[in-house]
Formats: C-alpha cells, structure tokens, sequence
C-alpha cells in the first residue's frame, strides 16, 4: 500500500520535540518562583496568588507544598512582631508535615517514628524536609527553646536529614537550620553557640548574598563573634539588597540591636515543666 512509505517517511522527516512540563501547575509555578524572587519589588503577596492556584488544583504535589512552606518562613521573617512571626513558621512547619503525609508510606512510617518516615522518603519531598526544618528551627528560635522542648527531636532530625542530601541547595538549608537550633536550644538539650556559628558560618560561605545568615549570625552568635568580625560583618550586610519585605525587616532587626546588647537568649535554657 503505497500511503505506508509516505506516512513513515513523514514521520522520519519531523523533529523530536524535547519534552517539557507545561502542565498548568508547572506553570503557576514557574510564576511564583519569578515573584519571589521579585518580591522586593512586588511585595511578597504576588507569589502568593499563582501558589494558591497550583495547590488548589493539585494540594498533595510536593513541588506546591515546599513553596508554601518556603513563602511561610518568607512573611514570618518580614512580620513587626514576634508573635505574627512565630504563628507564620508555625504555618510552614505544618505544611511541611502535609508534604511528608502526602505519600502514603511515608505517613505509615511516621506514625510509627520519624526515623523510619525520613527512610521512606521520596526525592520529590526533599525540598519539604529542608524548607520544613528552616520553619521548624525559625519556630523555635522565636518561640523559646525551653517552651517547644518536645518539639526539638524532630527540628533537630529534620535538620540532619536534610544536610545528608545530594542537593547542595538542600544540603545547605539543612546546615544553616542546624545553626539556628544549636544557637537557640536549651543547654540542656545541647546548646553550642560556637558550633552554631561554625555551622552559619558555612553556610554564608555558599550564600554570600542571602542577607538573612549575615543577620542570624549578628543576631543570634554575636557573642561568638569578635570586634573585627562584627564589623566586616556590618559593612557587608549594609552593601546587601534590602528592598524584599523580609530582608528590610532582618535588617532593621540587626540595626536595632547595635543599640543595645546581644539578643537576650536566658529563655533558652529554662528546662521544660
């Protein structure tokens, strides 16, 4: 039959498309990602919309839910007060959890541990467990170590699950929640201001640009720090893009603590009731 030549050579002679998500919540995505990262000009609200989108059509996409988590820990940081802080990280610290039970066998395993949970993980919640123990350790930093005592087993595995993974990104992510905890935690549960910094220090290296670890190390580790130190440091984050809501507000945070002294962290080693 003469047409089956003419269709294979058709076939032959059209070009392999290169296969690409173009799903609508790809998309969304695609957009949210471009708005956070413009958030210093757009505010923070516009990556909020194309993220609420993607999650209304497909909410157990772990590709969402980092984000949201991710865009939590974003408004926790730009809030005036503590308390809007906390119940912001709080918010990411249980979209993180959503992601985790979101498949299955990993909700199996957590009723029984979170050990065996961080065993059952699939790559695609990767970014869910880093960006979850950033939240979980900025909760605990602005809630008090001693008040979330049964909370820092879980913050503190989340972390070190998270430093093992192939991802630089995450990897570092992982790090840098670490150093938030050993800066923050009670004495009695292990507190190391010292290899905290270790720790933030390691971290600034990798993201030299990310004024947020230049402000945690100030804020948090400045006891740690010497004089010269802190003033390279100062001289640094100044020269830092501070238009993003959050990044005004960690700045503002670091200036007003140059008036008086390092953070008060005493809370941080009341033993739990």
């Amino acid at each position: 039959m003469p047409w089956v030549p003419l269709l294979l050579l058709a076939s032959l002679g059209c070009p392999k498309r290169v296969t690409t998500d173009t799903s609508p919540v790809a998309a969304l995505l695609a957009q949210c990602d471009q708005a956070w990262e413009r958030r210093g000009m757009a505010g923070i609200e516009a990556s909020e919309e194309p993220l609420d989108q993607a999650y209304a059509l497909d909410p157990d996409n772990p590709d969402v839910l980092w984000r949201l988590v991710r865009q939590q820990v974003t408004i926790g940081l730009a809030e005036e007060t503590e308390r809007a802080s906390t119940y912001a990280f709080a918010e990411g610290r249980s979209l993180g959890v959503r992601c985790l039970d979101a498949v299955p066998r990993v909700a199996q395993a957590r009723a029984q541990s979170w050990e065996l949970a961080m065993e059952e993980l699939t790559p695609a919640q990767e970014p869910c467990v880093a960006w979850t123990s950033i939240a979980w350790a900025r909760w605990i930093a602005a809630h008090g170590g001693g008040a979330s005592a049964l909370d820092l087993p879980r913050a503190r595995l989340l972390a070190d699950t998270s430093i093992t993974f192939d991802s630089d990104e995450l990897s570092t992510l992982g790090r840098w929640a670490d150093g938030l905890l050993l800066a923050t935690i009670p004495d009695w549960a292990g507190r190391s201001p010292s290899f905290g910094k270790t720790q933030l220090d390691r971290v600034r290296n990798r993201r030299r640009d990310d004024l947020h670890v230049h402000a945690d190390r100030l804020l948090l580790v400045r006891d740690e720090l010497g004089a010269e130190d802190v003033r390279t440091s100062l001289e640094e984050i100044r020269t830092l893009d501070a238009t993003a809501p959050d990044h005004a507000r960690a700045l503002e945070r670091v200036e007003a603590s140059l008036a008086g002294p390092p953070p008060d962290l005493a809370h941080a080693t009341e033993e739990p009731e």
